[in-house]
């Protein structure tokens, strides 16, 4: 057994680890694991650790580039993406020595996060390899889309990424104070519109003098209407927002809301004035700090700004 890092000649036994470990059901599987691990926006900087065994990957573990906002400057950091291992080489304590051999060698990055069950967390608790503190589990809203508002937003479905070009993503700063994920044109470009498959909504709003002021990306699940990512200018009413969404929503024949968050101060506020139901769910949000980011405290969830849909 050697632990050592990705080669792109193991490709197709990467490829084969992956989809007997997770049963892909996408009909593009290769081109969707081409995707989420080796075409993201920093994908130079991606950190994957495989365990070789007879001229084959039998395990790996991902940690995946990921930018982050926080007060108008850009923190690199990782999202911990996947980590598995063939049935046959379980219970030979290989996580722990790939994810030992693949921190070790992140001494650029601020932080790692990591979305987990709650099987995930107690096994990390007893793990020094591993070291993620959680910060909270995620908490679902949901919201009826037929107690509605004649008040809305203009709103209008993209189709082509050719409308996205122009549009300077860094303005929409709702969630400035808060560490949020780097939503540039090349993120929800390979996030919303290059994964295979994808049956991503994404829609724009303007004022009443056309002008954007918000964006949403979402999709249909379950008699749901998911929210993934958002966000606006300052200084936008969100009730108008919200009522602008239901209204999306409603005249596509679907009833209600789900956004899967962390609930903090942030989140109660906004959604104070709409009736809503809230439920646990067994995801946590764990974060990994590499070399202290004393900037802001990652471990308290007042300072996140971060959705279920921020991992893949």
């Amino acid at each position: 057994m050697e632990i050592k890092e990705y080669n792109s000649n193991f490709f197709n036994s990467f490829v084969s680890l992956i989809d007997k470990s997770f049963w892909i059901k996408n009909k593009d599987k290769i081109w969707l694991i081409k995707w989420k691990f080796f075409d993201n926006p920093n994908n130079d900087k991606n950190k994957i650790v495989c365990s070789y065994f007879d001229d084959k990957i039998v395990g790996q573990y991902s940690n995946i580039s990921k930018s982050f906002w926080y007060k108008d400057e850009i923190i690199n950091g990782y999202l911990c993406q996947d980590m598995c291992i063939l049935k046959d080489f379980r219970w030979k304590w290989l996580i722990s020595k790939m994810s030992k051999y693949l921190y070790s060698n992140i001494s650029e990055s601020t932080f790692s996060i990591w979305f987990s069950n709650k099987q995930w967390v107690k096994v990390d608790r007893n793990s020094k390899q591993y070291w993620y503190k959680v910060i909270d589990n995620f908490k679902t809203y949901i919201l009826a889309t037929f107690l509605n508002n004649k008040n809305t937003y203009i709103f209008k479905k993209i189709i082509s990424l050719d409308d996205l070009k122009n549009i300077d993503f860094d303005k929409f700063d709702l969630f400035s104070e808060y560490i949020k994920n780097k939503n540039d044109y090349n993120y929800i470009k390979w996030r919303y519109f290059d994964k295979p498959n994808n049956d991503y909504n994404f829609f724009l709003i303007y004022n009443d003098l056309w002008k954007i002021v918000w964006y949403v990306i979402f999709r249909f699940k379950k008699w749901f209407w998911i929210i993934y990512d958002f966000n606006t200018i300052k200084k936008i009413d969100n009730k108008i927002f919200i009522w602008t969404l239901k209204q999306i929503w409603y005249l596509n024949k679907c009833y209600f809301i789900r956004i899967q968050l962390i609930l903090n101060g942030f989140w109660t506020n906004f959604f104070k004035d709409f009736l809503k139901f809230k439920l646990n769910e067994n995801i946590y949000f764990t974060a990994k700090n590499h070399n202290w980011f004393n900037k802001i405290n990652i471990l308290d969830k007042e300072n996140w700004i971060i959705v279920t849909w921020d991992i893949l």
